[in-house]
């Protein structure tokens, strides 16, 4: 191997993008101090949750080189982790952020609010409203701010990506579940006011007689289901045509109930239980 010649093509090269400065500095001393810009320079290596600086010391000061950006397809500021780039500046469309789980929806980002949706909309791995149960997933959407009435709540339920419907309820063992899960959620709910201007922590589930009076049907088409329905109940009272569950009443005027069925006005806005379908 011809040593001189490597070495002078490494010092032309450095001369030529202005590493070092052409003042009469032997070649050897060039050589040096190349080797010692090389050796002084070190990677600082960062996760995903920032940028991956590589912003190098030497002994002639500091240089640039590239850093990760992520892209940033729908315009949240956050960037999908699995679609990167180098660069020295973030170029149009990439951000410094990795944490995006779903980067073609801007309202699901690590800052978003978590909506009754079946989604992770904060990136969390987590959705709250999901919960299992024999082979089945159901989500309790009951949050204040969450009430929708009958139609739309249902519309809300076959909207959730796990395929779903407003709650079927096939058997006691079915009403028993939902009704120990709602137990636990209902008093952090928005009440419903009934017609005589009580507060009810109740929900909606798939079940209505709005199609034919007295035919109380499950949106699956079935009439003949488990339905725990309260002492006296349904009554129509008012034109009540849908059912909800976690009725509870100790009125003095009235008959007691612990968390049953009851029937209640379509449009008022309550909480509702969705189902997966099979």
């Amino acid at each position: 191997m011809n040593h001189t010649s490597t070495l002078f093509s490494t010092v032309l090269a450095l001369v030529l993008v202005g590493c070092v400065p052409l003042d009469g500095t032997d070649m050897g001393e060039m050589a040096d101090q190349a080797q010692s810009r090389i050796a002084s320079s070190k990677v600082v290596k960062k996760d995903k949750t920032g940028i991956e600086e590589e912003l190098q010391q030497s002994p002639q000061g500091p240089y640039l080189l590239k850093s990760e950006f992520a892209r940033d397809a729908d315009g949240d500021g956050f960037g999908d982790p699995d679609n990167t780039t180098w660069a020295f500046k973030a170029p149009v469309g990439f951000v410094a952020d990795f944490e995006d789980c779903d980067d073609s929806d801007a309202e699901v980002n690590p800052d978003a609010d978590e909506v009754c949706d079946g989604i992770d909309n904060d990136c969390d791995n987590d959705i709250p409203e999901l919960v299992d149960f024999n082979g089945k997933t159901y989500a309790f959407c009951y949050l204040p701010g969450e009430e929708d009435d009958w139609n739309t709540a249902r519309n809300r339920c076959l909207d959730f990506p796990q395929g779903m419907d407003l709650a079927v309820v096939d058997d006691q063992t079915e009403q028993e579940f939902i009704t120990d899960v709602w137990e636990q959620l209902r008093l952090d709910s928005e009440p419903v006011i009934n017609h005589r201007g009580n507060p009810e922590y109740v929900a909606y589930i798939g079940l209505t007689d709005e199609a034919h009076e007295s035919w109380w049907q499950w949106v699956d088409s079935s009439y003949d289901h488990y339905q725990d329905w309260c002492d006296g109940e349904p009554n129509d009272a008012g034109g009540e045509d849908c059912a909800v569950t976690g009725w509870t009443s100790d009125y003095e005027y009235g008959p007691t109930c612990d968390l049953g069925l009851n029937d209640i006005d379509c449009d008022v806005t309550a909480p509702f239980i969705c189902e997966q379908l099979d």
